[in-house]
């Protein structure tokens, strides 16, 4: 399976991976490296793995059947390496981290995509049956756009369709982001997986911005069937949401856990 250090310019183009034991594809200190009309399968960790390389372009790949997370960028289990500039649009992502127990145990596993990347952009995106979130990004200046997400949170809990947080890092991380015309639907929730094992302690909303998020906007969204809140801010400031449509889920149509600021700033 290909493992590309330091490359620049390389196409993989209309190609079959199946059955890696780990990664499919690692893309590490490389540059403009395009996976596209690629098929990926049962993949044992990541089916894409990429650290410390820009311009990374997926397009319109099927990727099917990974244990832990379908594309996954900018991270390792101790530190940041960002991938600037990446692109994922028009991929076909379904069954990642659905087996219990098979995933690596860390907060960000059991994604079809998560992306640590400034300017990162994912769109067209076909998203179905995760485990835990189906779109976790951090980044300034990221797009996620015209996604398609169906059947989430379901092994793990407490995870939104589109999911950012800040957490400890500095509070212009996800600055200037945008969540636009998403269709989000059926955040199940995990409840074996909450203190009580109860429903009532389970949470999946559609879209959710986590610790000291902010200067985001959310718009033109449809959101439904999800549990706990349609969007979900927790302990964030200066969002906007505007034009979404959220109808039939379990408990808020739009809830606010906490601000983390003396001013409530919210645009709603």
């Amino acid at each position: 399976f290909p493992n590309t250090t330091l490359f620049r310019s390389v196409t993989f183009d209309n190609i079959e991976f199946q059955g890696a034991n780990l990664n499919a594809f690692k893309i590490d200190s490389s540059n403009y490296i395009t996976i596209k009309n690629c098929s990926i399968n049962y993949s044992g960790r990541f089916a894409i793995y990429g650290i410390l390389s820009s311009y990374i372009s997926i397009l319109k790949d099927s990727i099917q059947n990974t244990l832990s997370n379908a594309v996954y960028l900018g991270y390792t289990a101790s530190s940041i390496v960002k991938c600037p500039h990446a692109l994922i649009d028009g991929n076909y992502i379904k069954n990642t981290g659905v087996l219990e127990g098979m995933a690596l145990g860390y907060f960000n596993r059991r994604c079809a995509i998560y992306i640590d990347s400034d300017t990162s952009t994912i769109t067209n995106n076909i998203i179905v049956n995760t485990g835990y979130i189906p779109i976790h990004f951090a980044g300034k200046k990221s797009l996620v756009k015209k996604n398609f997400i169906n059947h989430f949170a379901f092994v793990l809990d407490d995870g939104g369709g589109i999911y950012c947080g800040i957490g400890g890092y500095p509070g212009n991380y996800n600055d200037n982001s945008i969540i636009r015309s998403n269709i989000i639907t059926n955040g199940i929730g995990a409840p074996s997986g909450t203190s009580d094992g109860l429903s009532g302690s389970s949470a999946a909303p559609g879209i959710y911005l986590d610790d000291h998020s902010r200067r985001i906007t959310v718009d033109s969204n449809s959101v439904s069937d999800c549990l706990y809140a349609g969007i979900n801010l927790h302990n964030t400031h200066s969002i906007t949401i505007r034009w979404n449509s959220i109808f039939t889920n379990t408990g808020n149509g739009v809830a606010i856990t906490g601000v983390d600021s003396t001013v409530s700033d919210f645009d709603i």
